[in-house]
């Protein structure tokens, strides 16, 4: 569920769509929502809506930052919510995310 930064879908919703539908009539369970911030998705909860539909469970990780932008329908559509946080500290957040970091984090 991710974008380029020019903002062409990589994953367009309709293929997302049929993966939930294909993984439901294979027996899946779960649909685990991560990486990235899938919160900026804007077909997230169409994709969850789908999965519960179909009686899959919905799990979403988000570190959080605009979860108190989410409409009220979206806590209802998340079974489980795991909110990932780096640090609170802006200097040791920025030296865990660095892209340069080549070194192996503490």
């Amino acid at each position: 569920m991710t974008s380029t930064d020019a903002g062409t879908e990589i994953f367009p919703t309709g293929f997302l769509k049929e993966c939930v539908k294909i993984f439901a009539l294979l027996g899946g369970e779960k649909v685990a929502c991560t990486g990235g911030e899938l919160l900026i998705f804007p077909h997230l909860p169409d994709i969850m809506r789908l999965s519960k539909s179909l009686g899959l469970i919905n799990s979403i990780t988000t570190n959080g930052y605009i979860l108190h932008l989410q409409p009220e329908e979206f806590y209802s559509l998340a079974d489980s919510m795991n909110i990932s946080v780096t640090s609170f500290v802006q200097e040791e957040y920025s030296r865990l995310a660095s892209r340069d970091n080549n070194q192996a984090h503490e």
